[in-house]
């Protein structure tokens, strides 16, 4: 059903709908029907002309604007790609078909945001083989996140958007307008820059901060007193799994894992077609040497590295707040299942308008 609307002010309704996202309370008020007496548009009539956009004919669009234009083509494709290959099994109302595909399409999304919502692993072989542990400027693209170091040694660290390339364009979009307007707190706190899923992404951001400051702590103080061959050179010295292997236990050791133990060192052993001695803490050579006095105390300064680290006030404060967003992420993940496995899908957002 059309609406008495004049064209021109139902382009600009569009354009404020359908392109920055105005709530339809906020546009009827832009668009009083007399301004002098304050009489409004009723809240249906308004959503009944943003509906109308989607179904405009090729010669309407044409009269839009440009961005409209790409607009439009957007949503048309994003219609079309969700439409069934196939007639269901049973005949259904022809406006069914495609929300019931959008429908699924939205809970196949559930589930792919879902699996990445988890904490990185400190013990991820791309996380060991790519930290910077020199600190050398640049940009690092890590599992915990976009590293950038600073030519004076400032760090900060961004997590990943945990929406991005999930599915064609502004599909997350969609998927966070049906929660926002699921009417189910459990369900809408999640949504919006300041919900929970958002919340999360920057909580991860500052905890990766906070990691990779403890990682440059130790590596200065290892530096300050030995020489490092930070590029895996077989030569007498540390090497960045030294560093590395300090960082990950002293976190452990904060967080009450009692299973960090010194079963993690192996015996000395000799380095083929050299006269040189390692110790393999863990799977790599933490150090270098030419007898095996030096690799003891190589050993016992590692050990007591983690353990007085594992004592202050960073790692504690990073192992607490590892614990709260992976309590955090839990949380998450069991609401977006049970938003899923609802029998009817909460919310709406804008496609939900289409052949509905």
């Amino acid at each position: 059903m059309g609406t008495n609307i004049a064209w021109n002010r139902k382009a600009k309704m569009w354009e404020l709908y359908w392109l920055q996202d105005t709530p339809i309370e906020r546009i009827r008020e832009q668009f009083p029907i007399d301004p002098k007496e304050g009489t409004l548009h009723s809240w249906a009539t308004v959503d009944r002309a943003i509906k109308e956009f989607p179904s405009l004919s090729g010669a309407k669009v044409h009269q839009l604007s440009e961005a409209l234009q790409a607009r439009w083509r957007e949503v048309r494709s994003q219609v079309e790609q969700e439409r069934p290959t196939e007639p269901p099994a049973e005949p259904q109302p022809y406006k069914a078909q495609p929300y019931k595909a959008h429908e699924e399409t939205m809970r196949k999304l559930v589930d792919k945001l879902a699996a990445r919502i988890n904490l990185p692993s400190l013990f991820n072989g791309h996380l060991w083989d790519d930290l910077p542990v020199d600190f050398q400027p640049g940009r690092y693209c890590l599992p915990i996140g976009v590293v950038e170091i600073t030519e004076d040694k400032q760090i900060r660290v961004n997590y990943y958007d945990v929406s991005a390339d999930l599915a064609a364009p502004r599909l997350a979009k969609r998927l966070d307008g049906h929660l926002r307007t699921s009417g189910l707190s459990g369900f809408a706190e999640l949504a919006g820059d300041e919900g929970k899923l958002n919340n999360w992404v920057v909580a991860v951001g500052q905890y990766s901060e906070a990691l990779m400051m403890l990682l440059k702590l130790i590596t200065d103080e290892v530096k300050d007193r030995a020489n490092v061959n930070f590029h895996n050179e077989v030569k007498p010295g540390l090497t960045r799994w030294f560093i590395t292997t300090v960082w990950v236990d002293a976190i452990q050791l904060a967080g009450g894992h009692s299973w960090i133990s010194n079963s993690w060192y192996k015996p000395p052993g000799i380095i083929a077609n050299t006269n040189l001695w390692k110790l393999d803490c863990g799977t790599e050579p933490m150090c270098i040497a030419r007898s095996k006095k030096t690799l003891e105390t190589y050993e016992n300064w590692h050990k007591q590295l983690r353990h007085r680290y594992a004592n202050e006030t960073l790692p504690k404060s990073i192992a607490t707040k590892r614990q709260e967003l992976s309590d955090l992420a839990d949380e998450i993940r069991q609401r977006l299942s049970e938003f899923r496995d609802m029998e009817q899908l909460p919310g709406h957002c804008e496609l939900c308008y289409v052949g509905g």
